[in-house]
């Protein structure tokens, strides 16, 4: 069992504040993810103009709905109270909001935005999403913000007394689970997966959705139901689910149309996407000669163009 200790901050000199250990492992989560997918992009032959500005854009759009969702399907009695709460500069985030945030925003930003071809990007925007989300997840667990129901399971953190004894610790589940996520993806990424017959763009993403769909269903039946007795509120619930049930089952069947939407199509030809980076006549000499030589790996199985 892993003892407690209390939320975590770190004290500024010369000061009487602290920055909150959440904050530090979100932001740095978010570089750390942001800064993964740029130099994996470079490896994977896509533009990193195009892979930064989607996920500053992401990140953004993320925090706008996480805070929606939190609200209207969390706390909508502080929506009732004043309205006002729904601004997100008023804090507050769900995390499945910042999925919905994010699926949203990318389509929108490379598809909408740039017209570049979507899976690749999304590919490695999820990878990078993984190792973000794993700091994020360890800095929800150094909050102890998602206290779960009370058990004497050897990963539980042992909560004092005032606070109904040994846990679930559900940020410490959710970013083990992303640890191991992004350490199989970065694994089968240098084992050059991409070079198996049947890997398809949109691989990556598809498995993250059937995985973590149903694990997040998981964790959230052990999210505690007695914090009430010890001055907390529980999650709310709808029909017996929590709002992130609900949306854990929808990304699922996401996933599971993505699966089936893409498979046996293979990869989409972005030989030519690094020069998105350069102004038009101004990439270098062998930026022009890898876009003119054409795809790296296996073209589709159908020769036939692929537009998405």
């Amino acid at each position: 069992m892993i003892p407690y200790f209390p939320p975590l901050s770190i004290p500024l000199p010369g000061t009487d504040q602290s920055l909150d250990l959440w904050l530090l492992l979100t932001v740095g989560g978010i570089a750390a993810g942001t800064e993964f997918a740029r130099s994996r992009a470079i490896r994977r032959n896509l533009s990193v103009k195009v892979t930064v500005d989607t996920t500053l854009f992401m990140v953004a759009m993320g925090f706008v709905v996480a805070h929606f969702v939190h609200i209207l399907a969390y706390n909508y009695h502080l929506f009732e109270e004043d309205w006002k709460r729904i601004l997100p500069w008023y804090g507050g985030y769900s995390s499945i909001g910042g999925m919905l945030g994010a699926g949203i925003a990318i389509p929108l930003f490379i598809k909408g935005i740039r017209k570049a071809p979507l899976w690749p990007y999304l590919d490695n925007l999820c990878i990078g999403f993984m190792l973000g989300y794993f700091f994020g997840r360890a800095g929800c667990f150094t909050a102890h913000d998602h206290m779960g129901a009370q058990s004497n399971f050897f990963l539980a953190v042992d909560f004092p007394e005032r606070l109904g004894g040994p846990r679930h610790d559900l940020g410490l589940y959710e970013s083990l689970l992303m640890l191991v996520l992004f350490s199989t993806y970065v694994i089968l990424d240098r084992q050059k997966i991409q070079l198996k017959p049947w890997f398809f763009d949109g691989f990556f993403s598809a498995v993250t959705l059937l995985v973590y769909g149903p694990m997040r269903v998981l964790f959230d039946s052990l999210r505690a139901t007695d914090l009430e007795d010890f001055g907390r509120r529980s999650d709310v619930r709808y029909l017996g689910l929590t709002p992130a049930q609900y949306g854990a089952i929808t990304l699922f069947c996401l996933g599971v149309w993505m699966l089936m939407y893409r498979s046996g199509k293979g990869q989409m030809d972005v030989s030519k996407e690094p020069l998105r980076d350069w102004r038009p006549g101004e990439a270098p000499d062998d930026v022009v000669a890898r876009a003119e030589a054409g795809p790296v790996y296996a073209r589709p199985y159908s020769e036939a163009p692929v537009s998405d």
